[in-house]
């Protein structure tokens, strides 16, 4: 994985409210 933690981070918080339940 070529993703530093700042990345990492924002990758995290765009799959949790991707997959956020409604």
């Amino acid at each position: 994985i070529l993703l530093s933690e700042g990345d990492f981070s924002i990758y995290q918080s765009s799959k949790r409210e991707a997959t956020k339940p409604m």
